[in-house]
């Protein structure tokens, strides 16, 4: 073998490694990038009460929902509540690989209930598989100023227009969409997972006295 054909062959493998390696970092820098920008739903002590939050790295939005209704009683508590919504959330963004941009909130009835649910598309209902939030009986025609609320819950005045599906009246909300621009423009705070409330946590009620639904 020449030496010139030896030299060749060098570079040649030296060129194959720094590309796997370039590829392996550039890999590495995208799973990063992608763990640092997963957005999760959390439910924090708020005062005397509770709110549900969304979360990105080390900041938070302000509270999307505030719990102190106690009509639905002593077993489903404000504090319940606020934990089983945290819940179904991170359970309908993971379903989506934690894009938030099909991450749409809807209402509908569900046994005989107000009910606000997510969907990926404009032709699902609501049911048991995507409910977010039961509401009370009382706020029954309510439901879609419900859904602007929660949609502007942190950049008023540049929400995205409520949507309408297709000829059954019901509104749909880029809810998700929303919670980016949150985090885009800086209107978020340092988050607090101290205030965390744990599955393992006793419900007994507390004294709630922020408003809320």
């Amino acid at each position: 073998m020449t030496k010139t054909n030896f030299g060749t062959r060098l570079f040649a493998t030296a060129l194959a490694i720094s590309s796997v390696l370039a590829m392996s970092e550039q890999g590495f820098s995208q799973t990063q990038q992608s763990s640092s920008q997963k957005t999760t739903f959390h439910c924090i002590r708020n005062g005397s009460g509770y709110a549900t939050i969304a979360r990105r790295k080390d900041q938070q939005t302000d509270p999307m929902i505030t719990w102190n209704d106690t009509s639905f009683g002593s077993k489903f508590t404000p504090k319940e509540r606020c934990r089983i919504v945290g819940k179904r959330l991170n359970a309908a963004i993971a379903q989506s690989g934690y894009s938030l941009s099909t991450l749409k909130l809807t209402h509908g009835m569900l046994r005989s209930n107000p009910v606000i649910c997510y969907a990926n598309n404009y032709r699902k209902k609501c049911d048991d598989t995507n409910l977010i939030l039961t509401l009370n009986q009382s706020e029954r025609g309510q439901e879609q100023q419900i859904i602007d609320q929660l949609k502007n819950f942190s950049v008023a005045g540049t929400g995205t227009p409520v949507k309408r599906s297709g000829g059954d009246g019901r509104a749909i909300a880029e809810f998700g969409l929303q919670i980016d621009k949150a985090f885009s423009s800086g209107k978020t705070q340092r988050a607090t997972p101290e205030l965390d409330v744990l599955d393992t946590e006793s419900t007994t009620p507390r004294s709630v006295s922020t408003p809320g639904m």
